[in-house]
């Protein structure tokens, strides 16, 4: 599983480089990194994907999933935004 998982970073890096400006990319990067456990590169991609596309409800969820353990009021904010995406 986690070279399945080193594959697909390694093709997602290379789609980021070429193309930074694509947020589905960096969106999916942070469901990687959450799924490894590592909520800090998670959260830096799904605010990556935010930033270029404010629309992008992966991320809202993703953000919302790591912030419902430290923060319940914030992550209703990001689940509420992602519903009304």
């Amino acid at each position: 599983k986690a070279s399945n998982y080193n594959i697909a970073m390694n093709m997602l890096d290379e789609v980021t480089q070429k193309e930074p400006y694509n947020a589905e990319a960096f969106s999916v990067k942070g469901d990687i990194y959450y799924m490894q456990g590592d909520m800090e590169k998670a959260m830096q991609n799904y605010a990556q994907a935010l930033k270029i596309n404010p629309y992008c409800k992966q991320s809202c969820l993703g953000i919302a999933k790591i912030l419902e353990q430290s923060d319940k009021p914030l992550a209703q904010k990001y689940f509420a935004r992602a519903n009304a995406l």
